[in-house]
């Protein structure tokens, strides 16, 4: 298991790395994208800038050409007297635009672009191709407006030629230039567009990139990792099985074909045996050795799990006859029996089976496993190894058991159950003499529920439904002061001398208060220690006798009450364990007194009971004597004791206070009760 465990641990640690490998992929991958988007914005931050300073030179240029061939209109009026002042203005406006522009031909750039740091500026050596003529042009206009200005207004000759000179090669060197700058912007606009589709690409061939090299392989593998150990979530680690949640979700699959089925449920005997007595790697093994026996045995299409524990789980589809799954629980009881090496020695195995058919025994996946559950435990109750099968009853009984659980979580404390009772059976000497009240010795407290809306519950059904809820110990006390309460209310000329028996739990044994609660009942009740007997059955020696256990026992006894083994020769209680125990009674349970009359070996059975009770100085008490004939072949086995429906039926409440009070006070008294 410990290789299985470090495998599993192995699986999670490579889907961790392969996880973190996917995580750093993202993480270079969302890099690389924003490096390549900050890269492009700023880049083309540049361009678009350049765009902007190309824009505000050609509009410098066209407003320069436009204002050469305005000034150029204006010259001639100089040598006009009435349009000389108009033609002035005009002249010193045009004239001081132009110096303007020819001195910094992009001056506000800045503003009309709206792009940070120093303003554009024209290069002197970039200047238009006829800088200086233009310089020079300026010059003599300038002279021009300064004379007319002056009142000496020059010839028409020098005003035609400047004219000339403006509207000729100065115009035709503007326009070259304002071409020029019409081309740059062109390009500029052609690299801002070029430049924005390449980072698209770029970012595009990243992501592709990215994909392809990077998650497309590592997607892959987790998916791959990640079904591994989706699988390896559906497996039990040890037997490599189906889980509980795998087997059960199998069983609504199967469910929904509506074909018929079997569903098989194995308790391996044995297994915590072998778990205490040579560890948990020996039990692992029985379990690996189980699992592969099962497979063997069964078909490709059956399904196979481990519910947990020691119990495995078979779903047999398909089975439509009696005899095919008679052929496989055959061959199954017989590969489990087989012992499993380990260690250079051979470990016990076993096991016990419970059956259950769809549809025949239950309609749905909850009661079929119901259904086979109560097969199983009644397997396990009859005899270890043994085949258990559904019956009719089975799902109904179990969810009556159910809704007495919910009642019980319901309803609080076993103290506090309504309809919770004691009725007392007599215990009395064999051969019984109905004319004789001295024979009863004592009486046996047996638990009775009667729930309001379920009806009475057996003790059967109710000790088993405190159990599954934890709360036997507190159902055992609750009975248990119930019935000294009957007890003792029977007065004194019937208990006198005779002793109250009551079951105690396995959970009440390891109760630390225990004898302290008891001692605090038989004083509420004015009872001696003397008048309680403890029934333990021999659950509590197969569970192996702890020394918890065994020192509250001996606590118990040294205090003046007497045990009692119940339902013994039903377990198989080792004579060892049986001579620590300081029990001082053995009780033959009632199947063998029920056989008495006509099996010789239930006859054997008793007889070698009472020869090895009489060997160990105890008392014997046989249960369930119900004819004449069994309690005289007892009495003539050498029994003492018994109790049964023959002696006396158990009576509760008023009933019985009223029916032993009126023996007490007849002589004889009859111990043949009515019911």
């Amino acid at each position: 298991m410990r290789a299985r465990t470090d495998r599993h641990l192995q699986d999670g640690d490579a889907a961790a790395r392969l996880g973190r490998r996917a995580t750093a992929a993202w993480v270079a991958g969302l890099v690389i994208i924003t490096t390549l988007v900050l890269g492009g914005w700023l880049w083309l931050d540049r361009v678009e800038h350049a765009r902007g300073q190309a824009a505000v030179a050609l509009a410098e240029a066209v407003a320069r050409l436009g204002q050469l061939r305005r000034l150029a209109l204006h010259l001639p009026e100089l040598a006009e007297p009435e349009g000389a002042a108009l033609a002035l203005g005009e002249l010193e406006a045009a004239l001081a635009r132009l110096r303007a522009s020819r001195a910094r031909p992009v001056e506000g750039a800045e503003a009309r672009v709206g792009a940070g740091g120093e303003p554009p500026t024209y290069d002197r050596e970039g200047e238009p191709p006829a800088g200086l003529e233009l310089e020079a042009f300026l010059e003599r206009v300038g002279q021009a407006v300064a004379a007319a200005r002056a009142g000496e207004p020059p010839g028409r000759e020098g005003l035609a030629e400047l004219r000339a000179l403006a509207l000729g090669p100065l115009s035709a060197a503007s326009e070259r230039d304002l071409a020029r700058l019409e081309a740059q912007r062109a390009a500029l606009d052609g690299r801002a567009h070029r430049l924005r589709y390449s980072v698209l690409a770029a970012i595009l061939l990243a992501v592709l990139a990215e994909a392809l090299l990077l998650f497309r392989p590592l997607t892959r593998r987790l998916v791959a990792q990640t079904a591994e150990l989706e699988r390896l979530a559906r497996l039990d680690p040890t037997t490599e099985l189906l889980g509980r949640g795998a087997f059960l979700a199998a069983l609504d699959r199967a469910l929904k074909t509506r074909r018929p089925l079997a569903l098989v449920l194995i308790d391996l005997d044995h297994f915590k045996e072998v778990n205490d007595a040579d560890g948990h790697a020996a039990g692992d093994a029985v379990l690996r050795a189980a699992a592969a026996r099962i497979r063997e045995v069964l078909r490709g299409a059956d399904t196979v799990g481990r519910l947990g524990g020691d119990e495995l789980a078979c779903l047999l589809p398909e089975v439509a006859e009696a005899r095919p799954l008679e052929t496989v629980l055959s061959r199954l009881r017989t590969v489990l029996h087989e012992p499993v090496p380990f260690d250079g020695r051979q470990l016990r195995a076993g096991a016990t089976i419970g059956v259950a058919r769809y549809p025949e025994d239950a309609d749905s996946a909850e009661r079929l496993l119901r259904a086979a559950d109560e097969a199983l435990m009644r397997a396990k109750r009859s005899e270890r190894g043994s085949v258990g099968r559904a019956r009719p009853d089975d799902v109904p009984r179990v969810e009556r058991l159910v809704r007495a659980l919910r009642a019980l979580d319901a309803e609080g404390p076993p103290d506090g159950l309504p309809g919770l009772d004691a009725a007392l059976q007599p215990i009395a000497a064999l051969p019984p003499d109905p004319r004789d009240l001295r024979a009863v010795r004592g009486f046996e407290a047996l638990a009775r529920w009667h729930h309001p809306s379920l009806g009475a519950i057996a003790p059967e059904e109710l000790c088993p439904v405190a159990s599954a809820r934890g709360g036997a110990a507190g159902l055992g006390r609750a009975v248990r002061r119930r019935a000294l309460a009957a007890f003792a209310g029977l007065g004194r000329e019937v208990i006198e001398g005779r002793y109250l028996a009551v079951n105690l739990a396995p959970a009440e044994i390891l109760h630390g208060d225990l004898a302290v609660e008891l001692e605090a009942d038989l004083a509420e009740y004015g009872l001696a220690w003397s008048a309680l007997c403890l029934e333990i059955s021999e659950r509590v020696v197969l569970d192996r006798v702890s020394g918890e256990r065994l020192a509250q026992l001996e606590r118990l006894h040294e205090l003046g009450v007497r045990l009692v083994l119940d339902d013994f020769g039903t377990g198989s209680t080792g004579l060892a364990e049986l001579l620590r125990l300081p029990i001082d009674v053995l009780k033959i349970d009632g199947r063998f007194v029920a056989a008495l009359t006509r099996d010789r070996k239930a006859r054997e059975i008793v007889r070698g009971t009472l020869g090895l009770a009489a060997g160990l100085g105890l008392e014997v008490v046989a249960e369930g004597i119900e004819e004449p004939a069994q309690a005289a072949l007892l009495a003539e086995l050498g029994c003492r004791v018994g109790q049964g429906w023959l002696i006396g039926r158990p009576l509760q409440g008023e009933a019985l206070a009223t029916f032993w009070r009126a023996r007490a006070r007849s002589a004889p008294g009859l111990l043949a009760l009515s019911g």
